[in-house]
Formats: structure tokens, sequence, C-alpha cells
């Protein structure tokens, strides 16, 4: 077990640098797990379908739950879950700055987006509501 809680620990730290320097800034928000292998993205103001969204993720190769299944009522906002446990940190890595690139662009479509990076902006925590 301490095994395998040492290999997530690490993958989820990959993911959250990852995240911090390469999803657009203002619109996208995550709470930071404080254990296991997923985590939650929070895609404020994007003006584009759920279908539409997903479409661009499976695009670039990049499998993501769509957030509304797990909402007893739809969100106002769309969310998004990645899941890192069969992933390497190489992996994540890579599949982080695809989902930045897809939602550049489809925030870019929307005009939904300021063009700041993560990096910029000061980062909001979200995560979806309990069931």
């Amino acid at each position: 077990i301490r095994r395998m809680h040492r290999i997530f620990k690490k993958r989820m730290l990959a993911a959250i640098e990852a995240l911090q320097a390469g999803l657009p800034g203002e619109q996208v928000s995550w709470r930071e797990p404080s254990g296991g292998y997923l985590i939650w993205l929070r895609l404020s103001g994007l003006k584009v379908s759920e279908d539409e969204l997903h479409a661009e993720l499976r695009k670039l190769g990049v499998a993501a739950s769509k957030g509304s299944q797990y909402f007893p009522r739809p969100p106002k906002d769309h969310y998004i879950r990645l899941s890192i446990s069969k992933l390497d940190e190489k992996e994540i890595v890579e599949g982080v700055r695809r989902v930045g690139k897809a939602l550049r662009r489809l925030y870019r479509k929307g005009k939904g987006h300021s063009g700041r990076t993560a990096r910029s902006a000061k980062r909001r925590r979200a995560r979806p509501a309990k069931r």
C-alpha cells in the first residue's frame, strides 16, 4: 500500500504542476485532491456544448469523463473529470498539455477566454457538488 501511495502521490504532483503551468488561467479551476487519482476541472464561462468540449478533447487523444453525469441537476459551468491512475508522469504532463490546447481553442471559439495562463492567474479551487 505504501508503494502505491508513493506512486500516486508522484503522479498527482506531476498533474498539479502541469495544470498550473498549462491551463488557461481565470476560467479553469480545480481543487487539489488530498489523495487518490482523480482531478475535477471546473470550466467557468465556456460557451460550447459539453458534447463539443468532449469531441475536441477526443480529437487530441484525451479521454475525460463528462462532469454532468455526476450531478443531480445540470451544473452552471462545465466540469470534466481526469483520471491519472493508469498513466505515468510523462503521459500525465502530455495529457494536460493537450487539455490546455483544447480549452484554449474552445474559449477562443466562444470568446470566453482572456488569454492568460494559469501561471499568471490567481487560482480558484472548485469541486463538484456532493451527492
